[in-house]
């Protein structure tokens, strides 16, 4: 039996792609967000609202009372896709997957921060974001698959992502 080749369809990564992906992450206001459920293992997804830290890292605001929550303080580990499709062929649109460790942001000079970075981005969210049940998450990414189009897949590491 002969043996197949593994085929690298993968673009290489430029300055332009890293900028367009951070353009992305930066003007997007929602992401989906996968955790594991605590209970079962099984994944489970869901959209959250997005905004990003003065290093251009995803964060998020949750409530204690998500199952999303109880599911990051169990197990950190997230994914989050971020991109719209439009109309027409959903996969022709640009897209970007991030994987990493999602923390709880405590510290409250950082959030602080993290609050008016997402106040500027989600405004009417001033009405709940102070409840005490509301927490505010970072996701500090590993890796992530970077999609600009059909045919346009890129693969980054996390240094591809930093600012």
């Amino acid at each position: 039996m002969a043996e197949s080749k593994k085929v690298d369809l993968l673009q290489e990564v430029t300055v332009e792609t890293r900028a367009d992906a951070r353009k992305l992450i930066n003007t997007s206001r929602s992401a989906s967000l996968a955790t594991l459920d605590p209970a079962t293992g099984h994944p489970m997804c869901s959209r959250t609202g997005l905004a990003t830290d003065k290093k251009g890292r995803p964060i998020f605001l949750m409530s204690s009372l998500s199952g999303h929550h109880a599911a990051l303080v169990n197990d950190p580990r997230t994914s989050m896709l971020i991109g719209e499709p439009g109309s027409g062929d959903p996969l022709a649109y640009e897209r970007i997957s991030i994987s990493g460790v999602a923390e709880q942001v405590i510290d409250e000079r950082d959030r602080a921060a993290v609050r008016d970075a997402y106040l500027s981005q989600h405004p009417k969210s001033k009405l709940y974001v102070d409840f005490k049940d509301f927490t505010f998450w970072r996701l500090n990414p590993d890796r992530a698959g970077y999609v600009r189009g059909f045919g346009k897949a890129y693969a980054f590491d996390a240094s591809d992502l930093e600012i």
